[in-house]
């Protein structure tokens, strides 16, 4: 039992010696330490039991990188269209005769109908002829306020290109007196209509240098009664 405690304990002492010369690495302090040999071809020191040749350290690698992945593209998008402008209407047209009113049952179609109106009460849309108040019958197209009741007709266009110049003369004295104007039956001063445009004696004398002959009737320019 002795021996056996003995041999172990030398067995325990060689391996321990063998790992101390392991750490040596210089020759000459591995041939001066008891017990260890210097190995020329492996360059190493190792105990007399044996050398003892660790593991060479792998070298370090770099962590794999992951591969570079291109940036996200956004995906495309159609261009923004404009939105849809409905087309400008036209005005209406002066119409030429009374439309037929009668068949038309839709309010709002038969009050677009030049000539026509609906009338709620009736429940009924009609044309000029059966509108009784003036105010309605001047916002019907083609239908005209004449002798206190409503007609067809399409209003005339009494406009001068000298109104603007005009309607700035607040007397008849100083419209009378300004070239191109005439003083109106209305008190205003518009764009002179010409002197045979004048129906009566007194349009004719408010208009500038006209004269009205009483025996024809008529308004003429003063150059022609001139002597």
């Amino acid at each position: 039992m002795r021996a056996v405690a003995l041999s172990f304990a030398a067995l325990h002492f060689s391996t321990s010696l063998a790992d101390n010369c392991s750490l040596i690495q210089s020759k000459g302090a591995c041939k001066d330490t008891r017990g260890c040999k210097w190995q020329k071809k492996e360059q190493v020191c190792f105990g007399t039991d044996g050398p003892v040749i660790l593991d060479p350290t792998p070298a370090p690698t770099d962590a794999p990188t992951d591969a570079p992945t291109e940036a996200p593209t956004d995906s495309p998008t159609d261009a923004p269209t404009d939105a849809p402008v409905a087309s400008p209407t036209e005005p209406p047209t002066n119409p030429t005769e009374q439309a037929d009113c009668g068949f038309e049952v839709v309010k709002s179609v038969c009050n677009r109908t030049p000539t026509c109106v609906y009338q709620n009460k009736e429940h009924a849309c009609v044309g000029c002829s059966a509108i009784d108040s003036k105010s309605t019958c001047g916002r019907v197209v083609g239908c005209l306020w004449k002798q206190k009741q409503c007609m067809f007709g399409i209003k005339d266009d009494n406009s001068h290109p000298h109104d603007e110049k005009c309607k700035v003369h607040s007397a008849r004295r100083h419209c009378k007196q300004a070239k191109d104007c005439e003083w109106t039956r209305n008190g205003k001063c518009r764009g002179h209509q010409g002197c045979g445009a004048q129906k009566n004696n007194i349009d004719c004398r408010s208009a500038h240098k006209c004269f009205w002959l009483p025996n024809q009737n008529r308004c003429v320019d003063e150059a022609e009664v001139e002597p």
